[in-house]
């Protein structure tokens, strides 16, 4: 194994356990704020098993964005947050140790240090007050407001907390579906956008598009992943879904390959890369790490 390699796995391994290390409190802080929800039942009058609709119950709807606050942003929860934003770091140094193994000259730059600063931001905003009031607490308090006011049941209800707020036979309960989008992209963007501006200043046009493939990996990702090496002139092509002759099924209201997000161009491609949650590298490479027939064929 070369020293490019281990570097490349060691930053593989930062990407994927900033993510999973994160993730895993998760589920406990979702289950207190459904206990904390369904303690709101006791506070709630109700007439024949239906929910009144009157100011004492609306005032519970401005109660629970409190409580709700102090259990997700716990001190627990934020060192978490700082936790996983101190691997931004380790990213940046493993880049720079990946380039420098392959172009001695590299040197970085102020401009990589302020992506780093305006990903940390943008993170820091949606896994703190902001990000989790518009994406978790107001949608819990929108379901008790359509509640109060339509008169739902008790039953329906609770129903309709368990499965918004808990991981179900459904899916992912909300925070947990929430924050693990935000930091799986918010990490591995900042990968690949470091690369792709290294890659600019270098003047290198491949890249390597790699990375594991699990049971849900998306149709694009797997014909990526197997085509390895790719062009920037073959941006365009693999986006229309034209994957080395090979043709995907591509979502009509995008003129993209399903999966892959609203905007996905030729420039932004070794950013945004799959789309949501996606975890693969679409890593710059020198021309001579592409095997020579490829390079011919172009």
């Amino acid at each position: 194994m070369t020293e490019t390699d281990k570097i490349v796995n060691a930053l593989t391994d930062v990407l994927e356990s900033s993510v999973n290390d994160f993730i895993k409190a998760v589920p406990g802080i979702q289950d207190k704020i459904f206990a904390e929800v369904v303690g709101l039942i006791k506070d709630l009058e109700v007439s024949n098993g239906r929910i009144k609709n009157n100011i004492a119950n609306i005032r519970t709807i401005g109660k629970i964005k409190t409580q709700l606050r102090k259990i997700i942003l716990s001190k627990e929860y934020l060192k978490n947050v700082s936790k996983y934003i101190k691997q931004f770091d380790n990213v940046s140094t493993l880049q720079n140790k990946y380039f420098n193994s392959l172009q001695a000259e590299f040197s970085a730059g102020k401009v990589y240090e302020e992506i780093k600063l305006q990903s940390i931001d943008s993170a820091l905003e949606s896994l703190t007050e902001s990000g989790i009031t518009e994406n978790v607490i107001k949608p819990i308090q929108d379901i008790l407001r359509q509640n109060i006011t339509g008169g739902g049941t008790i039953t329906k209800f609770v129903g309709q907390m368990r499965e918004f707020i808990t991981n179900t036979d459904a899916g992912d309960g909300r925070l947990l579906k929430y924050s693990k989008q935000i930091v799986t992209d918010s990490i591995n963007q900042y990968n690949r956008q470091y690369g792709q501006i290294v890659s600019d200043d270098l003047g290198w046009n491949w890249f390597e598009y790699s990375g594991s493939l699990i049971k849900t990996s998306r149709e694009f990702c797997v014909h990526m992943v197997k085509k390895r090496y790719v062009h920037r002139s073959e941006f365009t092509t693999v986006l229309k879904g034209d994957i080395d002759g090979k043709k995907i099924a591509v979502y009509d209201k995008t003129g993209l390959p399903y999966g892959l997000i609203a905007g996905t161009d030729q420039y932004n491609f070794p950013v945004y890369a799959g789309g949501y949650r996606c975890g693969h590298l679409v890593r710059p490479v020198p021309d001579v790490v592409v095997p020579i027939g490829l390079r011919t064929a172009l």
